[in-house]
């Protein structure tokens, strides 16, 4: 499997944790700065986090990852983000 096919499959795994607060999954809310995937499926995630957030999020999103078949660990960098606005 290659990096962009795996980087895919984490995307569709993570459009399933949905931001209560917005309404809206986490990918389409651009909490996800950034997916960065070893040759060794190792995943490091840069994760913007609002002070309005749950912190719930950064859990729900590190074990929709760990499912992903291919990926071997699992590492979520938390970035201090500015809160959204909430969802119209």
């Amino acid at each position: 499997m290659t990096d962009q096919q795996l980087k895919a499959r984490i995307a569709a795994a993570l459009t399933g944790v949905v931001n209560p607060r917005l309404g809206r999954d986490v990918i389409s809310a651009g909490m996800v700065a950034d997916v960065a995937v070893s040759p060794a499926g190792e995943v490091t995630i840069a994760f913007v986090l609002g002070a309005e957030d749950p912190g719930t999020l950064v859990r729900d999103a590190r074990r929709a990852v760990q499912q992903v078949e291919g990926v071997t660990a699992v590492r979520v960098d938390v970035k201090a983000g500015a809160a959204a606005p909430p969802a119209a």
